[in-house]
């Protein structure tokens, strides 16, 4: 009965041990599948993962750099706001007709600016467009025309005076451009002259206001022997079509071409009027 009872206590440890060896087996299975749930015996220490911050938007790509202004423009623009603005601001402190007629200048100027620019870029066109000219015709032609529709005007020596010297302005096609200005203040001093005698002791501001129209082509004449010394000069080499130079010049489309076989506008005028 002894050795019965120890063979039953051995049997039972036996199926104990199995036991025991299936429950580690179990368990070792268990902690190589990443997909079984981790059990602790305390509370858990582990910290949420934190969310990747949202990735920044890149910035918009940079606009193209613009072209840097040709010395020429520099200078011709130093001219307007230093020279001719002086002059306008003048012409506003007589007002009337003398400031409508002194703003027409100055977009005259402008206007031959915009046509400088143009010819920086551009090839020199067998035909020239007479888009080219449009602006400075339009203010040649306000001039004139205050001058002409107010001949009983009490400052008609004024407006003659400023009418005459805007032809110097139309020195595109001269071989010498800067004698050219200077001759055509001639024209200015003969009204201007008129205008210096009746206002040198009653009010200076037409005095400088007439001084200030001369020095204006003074300046042009000085401005165009240092950089046009022998004339005109175009972008041969390298230049663009005349008609899209001057859609980049004003920022807008390019202007419709003249009609085949229509006539360009008239020239400035470069008569006296009496």
């Amino acid at each position: 009965m002894a050795s019965g009872g120890h063979m039953h206590n051995f049997t039972t440890l036996i199926k104990r041990l199995e036991a025991a060896t299936s429950r580690l087996e179990d368990m070792a299975m268990s902690l190589d599948d990443p997909s079984s749930p981790k059990s602790t015996n305390g509370p858990s220490s582990s910290v949420p993962a934190t969310p990747e911050p949202p990735k920044a938007i890149p910035p918009p790509p940079a606009a193209p750099t613009a072209a840097p202004v040709p010395p020429q423009i520099q200078d011709f623009d130093a001219l307007i706001k230093g020279d001719v603005q002086n002059f306008v601001n003048l012409g506003e402190k007589i007002g009337g007709l003398v400031a409508e007629q002194s703003k027409a200048v100055l977009q005259a100027f402008q206007a031959e600016r915009t046509y400088l620019y143009v010819v920086t870029k551009a090839k020199k066109p067998a035909t020239q467009p007479p888009e080219l000219m449009t602006d400075l015709h339009k203010a040649s032609d306000s001039i004139n025309n205050i001058r002409e529709s107010n001949r009983a005007s009490p400052l008609f020596n004024h407006l003659s005076a400023i009418a005459e010297g805007i032809v110097a302005l139309a020195w595109f096609f001269e071989n010498k451009p800067g004698e050219f200005v200077t001759d055509m203040i001639g024209g200015i001093d003969y009204y201007g002259n008129k205008v210096l005698k009746e206002y040198k002791d009653k009010d200076q501001t037409h005095v400088d206001y007439i001084k200030a129209y001369s020095q204006n082509f003074k300046a042009l004449s000085a401005y165009l022997k240092k950089h046009f010394p022998k004339g005109l000069t175009w972008n041969n080499e390298s230049g663009i079509d005349a008609l899209e130079a001057l859609k980049q010049v004003k920022g807008g489309p390019s202007p419709a071409p003249a009609p085949s076989g229509s006539l360009p506008p008239p020239p400035l005028l470069l008569q006296s009027h009496p």
